[in-house]
């Protein structure tokens, strides 16, 4: 192989390369949601990423999430947790709370096993919440 040639290579190479942009690979980010040692049981989890998009997943009547797609890079985390019975803060009010029975599934729980988060920890931006990720990635995210 020639000079000439085996730089061209190199060139075509490094070339590629940028035009890729070399982004970190994208993974799965799971974990589990506790407030003072109680899962939290029903909510959602978003990251703000490194690409500044937001990925978001509910949280399941365990306390865990799965957000797939997240690109590797730090991330800034916020976490909701209305009440599912509507009363109190962010809620339907007690009048919709009475005449509506609260639906369980992913993402919600019965009042009993609902732990209120302080409002600081819902905007992603402003809650203070950070973790890296790194392709397939565990963020467990555990409150004060």
């Amino acid at each position: 192989m020639s000079a000439r040639c085996f730089w061209g290579s190199v060139s075509l190479v490094a070339f590629s390369l940028v035009l890729s942009g070399c982004s970190p690979a994208k993974g799965v980010v799971s974990g589990r949601v506790t407030h003072k040692g109680k899962p939290v049981t029903s909510g959602s989890v978003t990251l703000i990423a490194s690409d500044d998009l937001p990925y978001a997943a509910q949280i399941a009547s365990d306390g865990s999430y799965s957000i797939p797609g997240v690109p590797g890079g730090s991330v800034k985390i916020g976490v909701t947790s209305p009440n599912p019975s509507g009363a109190g803060r962010g809620g339907r009010g007690a009048a919709a709370a009475l005449s509506e029975a609260p639906r369980e599934g992913p993402g919600t729980a019965g009042a009993g096993s609902w732990v209120e988060l302080p409002d600081k920890y819902t905007d992603p931006l402003k809650s203070g919440l950070s973790g890296a990720v790194s392709g397939d990635t565990r963020l467990d995210i555990d409150l004060p």
